[in-house]
């Protein structure tokens, strides 16, 4: 069966030691991830498979996944040395940034797969429902909302990649400066992108490109969010940005008006 859109999730532990969340409490939120009706590639550690609610298996694709399966795995002796600026040194180590990093390439694995044969596929965190259980609802009105906005945005259409983005997009980096290497840089937000096949694959082979550029002329690696924001200095059209910030804005605004 065709459907318009095919959401890519992916899920890893022991990647940092973040103390907000607990592995529990992102199950949780993937749970509500899982609960929506629309078709979904994930990707998620194959030591949680079992852990897993048998929630709705014909919208739910689990594929399991090791840390090692990263493509940047095999650089992580070489980048033990990388030091940001952030507030939460628990939460972004190296392994962290690995893995946001591959946001692209499981977009790209899931584009390949093509198991529900989409046009739209979308890059959605695993624990995005965070956004809505921070609103003054009820239970049910907060998982109401949360597949409200997805419905809508299941038959939207583009040939671009649309995203979110906070900061001003004029701004310029075209290189890798100190404060683009040591700083979580907000031009876009991270947890959600979507769009056409061909947009999305371009995407992950320029995020590639400019990404090992880094790994191996500079010995570093940021946020994903930083490097997608190198990527839209080299190719503006195609992307198709969109004001919004980390809380329910990032469903709301992607509906093209």
């Amino acid at each position: 069966m065709q459907h318009n859109l095919t959401l890519v999730s992916a899920f890893l532990t022991k990647i940092n030691k973040s103390p907000n969340k607990s592995i529990e409490t992102y199950l949780q939120y993937g749970q509500q991830l899982m609960n929506i009706k629309i078709p979904k590639i994930l990707f998620i550690d194959h030591s949680l498979i079992d852990q897993l609610p048998p929630i709705l298996p014909e919208y739910n694709t689990i594929i399991p996944y090791h840390l090692t399966d990263l493509y940047l795995y095999q650089y992580l002796e070489k980048l033990q040395n990388v030091k940001v600026v952030t507030t939460c040194p628990q939460k972004d180590t190296i392994e962290y940034m690995m893995v946001q990093c591959q946001k692209t390439e499981w977009v790209r694995q899931a584009i390949i797969l093509d198991k529900y044969h989409s046009d739209q596929y979308m890059w959605i965190d695993f624990g995005i429902y965070q956004f809505i259980d921070k609103l003054p609802l009820t239970a049910e009105q907060k998982y109401e909302k949360f597949s409200q906005y997805l419905y809508q945005i299941e038959y939207q259409k583009t040939n671009c990649v649309r995203i979110p983005h906070i900061w001003n997009l004029r701004l310029t980096i075209d290189h890798f400066d100190d404060y683009l290497r040591h700083h979580v840089c907000w031009y876009f937000a991270g947890s959600l992108f979507g769009g056409g096949k061909n947009a999305l694959i371009q995407f992950a082979d320029t995020m590639k490109e400019v990404t090992l550029t880094m790994v191996n002329k500079e010995s570093w690696l940021v946020w994903e969010v930083n490097l997608w924001y190198l990527v839209y200095q080299r190719h503006p059209t195609c992307f198709e940005p969109y004001l919004a910030n980390h809380d329910e804005t990032i469903f709301a605004n992607y509906k093209k008006t």
